[in-house]
């Protein structure tokens, strides 16, 4: 009995503490705090970190050496000896070998872990200004604009969204010099991603407009645009961030599905061309289609671990 009121008194006692802390503290800082506290979310912002890390040092340490050019075919005329050739097998000189034309396959993870992030985060950034465009507006000012807005998104939601964008690529691809094909990809990605977070964002927009601030603001003259970006978006901001987080996710897997798939860029290190290049041979070296898919796997897993820590820590319905 001694034992549980002990218990009792420092459970009691750090709700207290925390009580103190939260008092005189911002939203953002509460956000914080209980994103903290969840190590599942620290867990997969951890393997996020190594995967940023690696996407933005391949350049620095392809220029200073470290890493072979992630596109260099010399390593196929190399000896055997020195590490080179087709499909060799890791090495000191190439630690996880090369592929079947010769290119180091350390240095196109690297390289592929940048292609990943730009190609979701570019392409999420401009799903969310199309998203914020129509549902803010739809949401806000309701009625005739809400009707043709969401009838727009209504007919996005049920196109066979993947077809089309193999559709899209395949034409614009032919218009387009190597290099530049994956900004195809991205602009195809956000044109296509805004549907759901649109729909989210006008709900947001539709619950916040009517509250008393908002009403404050209008009577005391704010413009319409003054009232949404300065007194409702910002407090809309929550579930954007979540959605956001989360949608990155899905651009990374739909860049390596459109790889995977021969429709992305063949001259920019990707995951999934690393998968396509190497299925040929996968029952003979299959580690060479298991890094880059691991690779896919953990940074997939790592966004949506945040996402799923942001969406606790940014829901104030469970905060103390």
């Amino acid at each position: 009995m001694g034992e549980t009121d002990r218990v009792s008194d420092l459970e009691r006692r750090e709700l207290l503490e925390e009580e103190v802390e939260t008092r005189g503290a911002s939203q953002w800082q509460l956000v914080w705090r209980r994103f903290k506290k969840n190590r599942t979310a620290l867990f997969g912002a951890g393997i996020l970190l190594v995967i940023v890390f690696m996407g933005v040092s391949a350049p620095f340490l392809t220029f200073m050496g470290v890493l072979p050019d992630p596109n260099s075919t010399i390593f196929l005329i190399d000896p055997p000896e020195l590490g080179g050739g087709s499909r060799a097998l890791p090495s000191i000189f190439h630690p996880l070998g090369t592929d079947k034309l010769g290119r180091d396959v350390l240095s196109r993870i690297f390289w592929g872990a940048q292609t990943a992030l730009i190609v979701g985060i570019v392409a999420m950034l401009l799903s969310t200004i199309i998203a914020l465009a129509v549902g803010g507006l739809a949401g806000y000012f309701g009625g005739r604009v809400d009707a043709g807005l969401m009838m727009v998104t209504d007919v996005f939601l049920v196109m066979p969204v993947f077809l089309i964008m193999l559709l899209m690529i395949k034409i614009l691809s032919i218009f387009v010099v190597a290099g530049f094909g994956l900004w195809i990809v991205i602009t195809v990605l956000g044109i296509f991603g805004w549907p759901q977070m649109a729909r989210m964002i006008r709900a947001e927009f539709f619950k916040l407009k009517n509250l008393d601030y908002v009403e404050a603001a209008r009577e005391l003259g704010a413009s319409n645009r003054r009232i949404m970006l300065r007194h409702i978006l910002p407090n809309a901001l929550g579930p954007i961030i979540v959605v956001f987080t989360l949608g990155i996710a899905y651009n990374i897997l739909a860049e390596a599905g459109l790889s995977f798939l021969g429709f992305g860029d063949a001259s920019i290190p990707s995951w999934g061309w690393m998968i396509n290049m190497a299925l040929e041979i996968v029952s003979v070296q299959p580690w060479l289609v298991l890094y880059p898919a691991f690779m896919i796997f953990f940074t997939v897993l790592a966004f949506n671990l945040m996402g799923d820590g942001l969406a606790d820590a940014l829901d104030p319905r469970l905060w103390r």
